[in-house]
C-alpha cells in the first residue's frame, strides 16, 4: 500500500524560518481572510473552503 501523505521538499523553509513571528502573523491574517473570502463566494463551509484555499496554495509550494 502507497503512503499518499505529501512530502514537504526540505529545501524549502517554513513560514516561521523565513519570516519574524509579526511578518508571518500578518500572512495567517491574509489566509484566513482569503478563506473567509472563499468560504462567502462560494457558499462553503469553513472547512471546505480552507481545503480549496491550502490545495490552491500548494501548487506554487511544490
Amino acid at each position: 500500500m502507497m503512503d499518499n501523505t505529501p512530502v514537504r521538499n526540505q529545501a524549502t523553509p517554513s513560514r516561521n524560518e523565513i519570516l519574524p513571528s509579526d511578518e508571518a502573523m500578518e500572512t495567517e491574517d491574509e489566509l484566513q481572510k482569503l478563506i473567509s473570502l472563499v468560504q462567502q463566494r462560494y457558499h462553503l463551509a469553513r472547512e471546505k473552503a480552507e481545503e480549496r484555499v491550502r490545495a490552491f496554495l500548494d501548487t506554487y509550494t511544490q
